[in-house]
This record gives structure tokens, sequence and C-alpha cells, in this order.
């Protein structure tokens, strides 16, 4: 089971770019219903990790807008900006003419593309003809502490996350959903206002995956029989995938999407996993619906041990993507580049 589980961030707001191309301002995101908060999409990374919009917050002592760059799978933020010299007269399109460059400039840093943005919405949602629904139990508690579940329309649900008995927020709020364009996962917006209502509220996001890990609907189920390794993949569980193949489980196992467990494995960056299914024998050439194989993705990250043990496996360093790049021209590390020339 996944369990999105991140950190408070001091004022709210996400957000991530823009290109030149934009005559305008990003439209407020729909269906978001957030006491003040605006949330404006701004792109979304190719390999489908990183998203990020546009934040305001008018709840407190007067506007504030920060630029935020999230990654989607770990729910980690990447980039969170200081607040913007921005009083908060006029529209959000006031703000726009001001920062725009700025935005501009985060969205080439992080590689982002504007076409292809988060949508927010409601805690109730769809998307792929199934409905989910963000529940906290007991809603909006007065100590902060709750448990976080998402249920679906299949009959299934998970525990997403589950608030610390130390040091909780004074009182909490589901605000909405952030889903991916990209993969089958949704994270849930939570308002956490400050212990004796001081200071300035923080936001936590919370990470679901939409198919992997539900229980109770034997049709939710992507992985084969008890001992699959996916499910400890996609949750970077090292050791239970290490037993879990050591007692037969089928190394090249498959999500929905047909990604077997390595290429899952890489686009997660569990590099430590991904060396045990290459030592389980797996094909270390699969590639994902961009024609991205695990050593184009170790090659953009970096990761100079996976690019080696993938190499040695037999990875093909003359694959092509859809874009027409090897691994290679996806590496930044001259030392990875160099092994892969």
């Amino acid at each position: 089971m996944t369990k999105g589980r991140k950190s408070a961030i001091i004022l709210l707001l996400l957000a991530l770019g823009c290109t030149a191309a934009w005559a305008e301002a990003p439209q407020e995101a729909r269906g978001f219903a957030g006491d003040g908060l605006h949330l404006y999409p701004l792109g979304w990374s190719s390999e489908g990790r990183w998203g990020a919009l546009v934040g305001r917050d008018d709840s407190g002592t007067g506007p504030n807008i920060r630029i935020l760059v999230m990654d989607a799978v770990t729910d980690e933020i990447l980039l969170l900006s200081d607040p913007l010299p921005w009083s908060g007269e006029g529209s959000f399109g006031v703000f726009w003419d001001l920062f725009a460059p700025r935005v501009e400039e985060i969205v080439s840093s992080y590689n982002l593309e504007t076409t292809r943005r988060p949508d927010v919405r409601d805690p109730v949602f769809t998307t792929g003809g199934v409905s989910y629904e963000f529940v906290m139990n007991p809603p909006s508690p007065a100590d902060g502490r709750y448990t976080l579940r998402i249920t679906s329309s299949r009959g299934d649900s998970k525990e997403v996350y589950s608030g610390p008995a130390a040091d909780p927020p004074d009182r909490s709020y589901l605000l909405g959903a952030l889903v991916s364009p990209f993969e089958e996962r949704a994270l849930a917006v939570i308002r956490e206002l400050p212990t004796f209502k001081t200071g300035s509220a923080s936001y936590r996001f919370s990470g679901a995956h939409l198919t992997l890990g539900f229980t109770s609907s034997a049709q939710s189920r992507v992985f084969s029989g008890n001992g699959g390794v996916l499910t400890a993949v996609f949750n970077g569980q090292e050791s239970l995938v290490r037993s879990r193949l050591a007692s037969g489980a089928d190394a090249e196992e498959t999500d929905t999407r047909g990604y077997p467990a390595l290429l899952v494995a890489a686009r997660l960056d569990h590099w430590d996993i991904v060396g045990l299914l290459l030592d389980a024998g797996v094909s270390p050439n699969p590639v994902d619906s961009d024609g991205r194989s695990a050593l184009h993705l170790a090659a953009f990250v970096g990761e100079e041990e996976a690019v080696r043990r993938l190499l040695a496996a037999g990875a093909d360093k003359n694959r092509v993507d859809l874009a027409g790049l090897k691994p290679a021209d996806l590496a930044a590390d001259p030392a990875v580049r160099g092994l892969l020339r």
C-alpha cells in the first residue's frame, strides 16, 4: 500500500511554471474549495514526477503567493519560493505581469511541460472511469490527529496517512485532491493550523496510487497472488522485494499499464531495487509510454552505479525514446555521459 506522507509546508502553495509562450495568466483550478486558497496549475515534468501550481492564500493577514515544485511520487517539496512581494491588489493577472519571467525560469530549470498540468479537484473525483474519495477520520479533527483513507467505486479502500501522536497541529482540514496527468496517482491537499493558533497555516500533501495497495476487491488487484513483488517495489521495500524474489515471486510482474517491476522501480528512483531485479535476471530494456527505458531514467537523474549495472545486464545504450533521444542525451553528469558514449 502506498503511503504518501509529506511534511507540512509553511504557507501553502503549489507551483511551477509556465512558458514564455503563455500570453495570459493561468486560470484558477476548477473544483477546489480552499477557504481563501487559490491554485493555478502550471506544468508537469515529462517523466511524470514533478507537478507545479501557483498558490495564493488570502486566508491570513494578507495575500501571499509562492512558487512550489513538488514530487508527486514521494510527496516531497522540491522547491518552495519565498513569498513574492505582491500587495494582492488587482487580479491574479497583475501578479502574472510582474512575475511571469520568474515562473518561466523555474519551468525551464525543472523541464516542465506546460501542455500537461496537474488537475486540482474536490476530495471526491472521477478518473479512468472510477470514482475515488479521500476521507479524513475524524473530519476536521480538533487535535489535528487523523487517519486519511481513499475509497473507490470498485468497493475497495486503503489507508493513505495516519497523523503522528507527537506535536499535532491544532486542527486539520481536507481541502481537495491533486491528480497527476501521467500516473494513476492523486494527492490529498490538507491544511494544518498551528497549535494555539500562532503562526501561519501549513499544508500537507498525502499521495495515493489509484490502483495499487487497495484491499477487499479482487478486481482491483494488479499483482500475482499475495507474494507478488510489485507492491513492495512501488513502496520501496527493498528487504521485502528480496524475500519475495527468494520465495519465487515473478520478477517480471507488470502493473495495469504493462510496466514490469524493473521499470516501475526505475521510475520511482528505487535504484537498489533495480539492482535486485537485475540480479534476478529481468530484462533490462522495457520502455514506458514515452519510449524511455530504465537506462534513460538512470542517465537523467545521474545514477552512475545504476547505469553501470544496467549496461552490465545488457541495457541498450543506443535505444531512442519517442523524442529521438538516447540515454546519453539525457545525462547531465559527465561521468554518466561518458559511460553511455
